[in-house]
């Protein structure tokens, strides 16, 4: 279990609807991960682990959901497998693919977890998939066909702070222009790799910037190493993994956040000004800030994206007014006002209209084709050659 967005969703939904009474049971797939979280995930549901030495679970075996279970909701292939698994008739309550990346289920099947997690989509039909962004559901439509058009998209709720933010003083002239950003160091954020060569342009061209980056993950490397091509390891800061119980504190003092996903909105929520960083592009270029996004496209490409440079968004950025900034800061904690946590008994009731109570079935060579798969990722992940990963 390591710290990321949909850890932190999950959670932000747990404490919500154990607020309202409701009795949350939380699955892992192994112990370990970041301790706080769990500690947070222990205090308001009951947490179970179905793995206590593999990266996987290596029998192809679940506990039955309890009887008295409204909704089994995954986070993914894996968790979608297990969530099947846990499914006993008669009692079977609907089962829903909750889907967070736009590579989960639209890549080419042909690794175990893909071609078992799609011969369950295909048993509980799409009418019981819930995507995360419009733009993650668009992009599954070649894959998963028309009737993509039965699932529901559901956003990516968040606690939105207790009072509004208090106005930020101004910045004295010639003092950097302090950037945040969190998440963690995978392949398709690449604005951890394009954005220090812009940060070295911003700073030749007369504009002082300082970033911070909070994250760790298989790149780090490819980070660093990126900084010390475009010599900038003096005003770009890594500073390792986020205390999530931080994460307000920490992003409160920013100037400007610089992210994607569901940090978007948390920084838009305190009224700091979050310049969208795409997914999987290859360039150093924004389409703009997330307080000017519509629908509920947050990183994902939008049809009528049209990315200008990160270095022109932050210079225009760094020379705004005082008015100017205070009035996007504005919009953006307006923006975020519709992803309030508050709605999170309402979109769970959504799901459950939606979707279908449905027992999907993975037979015995199902299950031997699971441990043999399980088997050949732990040897691949010996030989260095890493897990099995949608992206």
């Amino acid at each position: 279990m390591a710290l990321g967005g949909i850890e932190t969703y999950s959670l932000r939904m747990c404490r919500e609807l154990h607020r309202r009474g409701h009795k949350l049971d939380i699955w892992f797939v192994k112990p370990g991960g970041d301790p706080a979280l769990l500690r947070e995930f222990e205090r308001v549901a009951e947490v179970r682990f179905l793995s206590r030495w593999l990266p996987v679970p290596f029998l192809p075996f679940a506990p039955a959901v309890p009887a008295d279970c409204d909704l089994v909701f995954t986070t993914g292939r894996l968790s979608l497998i297990f969530g099947a698994l846990a499914l006993r008739s008669p009692h079977c309550p609907p089962l829903v693919a909750g889907v967070f990346s736009q590579w989960e289920y639209s890549g080419v099947a042909d690794d175990y977890k893909s071609r078992l997690s799609h011969q369950i989509l295909d048993q509980i039909g799409l009418g019981n998939v819930v995507f995360c962004t419009e733009g993650c559901r668009v992009f599954h439509a070649p894959t998963l066909g028309p009737d993509i058009a039965s699932s529901i998209v559901s956003p990516l709720l968040i606690q939105l702070p207790d009072h509004a933010p208090e106005r930020r003083p101004a910045r004295p002239e010639g003092t950097p222009l302090r950037i945040v950003s969190i998440g963690s160091f995978t392949p398709f954020k690449t604005y951890n790799f394009t954005l220090p060569s812009t940060i070295a342009d911003l700073r030749a061209s007369g504009i002082p910037v300082e970033w911070t980056i909070y994250g760790d993950g298989v790149e780090a490397p490819r980070i660093q190493q990126a900084i010390a091509q475009a010599g900038v390891g003096d005003c770009i800061h890594l500073a390792g993994k986020l205390d999530y119980a931080r994460f307000a504190e920490v992003v409160g003092r920013a100037d400007l956040y610089i992210g994607a996903g569901t940090t978007l909105i948390e920084a838009s929520a305190l009224g700091v000004p979050s310049l969208v960083a795409l997914d999987d592009n290859p360039e150093p270029t924004t389409p703009g800030f997330f307080a000017d996004r519509t629908g509920t496209f947050t990183s994902d490409w939008a049809d009528d994206d049209h990315p200008i440079p990160f270095k022109d968004a932050i210079a225009a950025f760094a020379d705004l007014s005082e008015e100017a900034r205070q009035s996007l800061a504005d919009r953006s904690m307006a923006r975020a006002q519709s992803y309030s946590i508050d709605g999170a008994e309402r979109e769970i009731q959504r799901m459950i209209a939606n979707a279908k109570p449905s027992c999907a079935r993975l037979g015995i060579l199902d299950r031997v084709q699971y441990s043999l798969g399980v088997v050949r990722e732990v040897a691949r992940v010996a030989m260095g050659k890493g897990a099995y990963r949608v992206r």
